[in-house]
């Protein structure tokens, strides 16, 4: 369909547009981590296990989606095209991409002080 940039008209119908319609095969996939906790760690543990668990399945989750992701782009992709590169236009030796955060404000609190 093409975009609808003319104003429409009270009492006048638009021109009708023809659509149509394809199939797309995909094969759905299930991904994911299972961590055990004890009934002893849930209920005597006075610390936030099972809430620092969460944390790490969440983060795990992205990490995954991410990779899957990458994969799916990877596979469905007709052209690399690679600049930037340290020996002519060789796409296998790349300079690695350095980026100052503290520049931009990004700070690593205590981990900045302990290295």
């Amino acid at each position: 369909m093409t975009d609808a940039l003319s104003p429409l008209t009270e009492g006048v119908n638009p021109a009708f547009e023809t659509i149509t319609k394809f199939d797309v095969d995909a094969v759905v996939a299930t991904y994911g981590n299972v961590v055990a906790l004890s009934d002893d760690v849930v209920i005597y543990v006075q610390d936030e296990t099972a809430n620092e668990v969460a944390d790490m399945l969440s983060q795990n989750m992205f990490s995954t989606l991410d990779v899957v992701t990458r994969d799916v782009l990877d596979a469905t992709s007709s052209q690399i095209d690679c600049t930037n590169g340290v020996n002519g236009r060789e796409i296998a030796v790349l300079k690695p991409l350095v980026i100052d955060l503290e520049a931009y404000g990004v700070s690593y609190g205590d981990r900045a002080q302990a290295a």
